[in-house]
């Protein structure tokens, strides 16, 4: 930060002193150097720095948050699921595939691989749940989809 060819500046000293004042919950400051002299002569491409450093804050923030998210997830699979799934797992597989077995002796002419086949089973969510939360449940999440889009534009 400081210019080997002058030293420090009294600028330099007055950015250093109020290292010293931040508060604890500060973990990292952008010194931008010789920004005042670029603002004067091209204001839009200073805009367009100070705009993509905020989005890269946030970016970093937002990625810090998701391996937390991911760390506390792991660790709860491994402390609450993991002893039971360890001793079970077997009875868990063998059970699919008697069901899997089951299916394709018994099955009433509903193949997997056909259109009927794969909409077996949406038919019967769609006729459990009601077509009418079903619909709102897309409606509600199509609009914040899309907000979330126009949001993620404009920025």
């Amino acid at each position: 930060m400081v210019d080997s060819r002058h030293g420090l500046l009294a600028a330099d000293e007055e950015c250093l002193s109020l290292l010293t004042n931040l508060p604890p919950y500060v973990k990292y400051i952008i010194v931008l150097t010789k920004f005042d002299k670029l603002a004067l002569e091209d204001k839009k491409r200073t805009t367009g720095m100070v705009n993509s450093i905020r989005r890269e804050v946030k970016n970093f923030n937002s990625n810090k948050k998701l391996l937390i998210n991911i760390s506390i997830t792991l660790t709860s699979f491994l402390i609450i699921i993991w002893p039971w799934l360890s001793i079970k797992w077997l009875t868990i597989f063998t059970s699919i595939l008697n069901s899997w077995q089951w299916g394709i002796k018994y099955q009433d002419g509903l193949e997997a691989n056909t259109l009927e086949g794969l909409l077996f089973y949406p038919k019967i969510i769609i006729k459990l749940i009601g077509p009418f939360t079903i619909g709102s449940f897309f409606v509600i999440g199509s609009i914040n989809l899309f907000q979330k889009l126009k949001n993620y534009n404009l920025q």
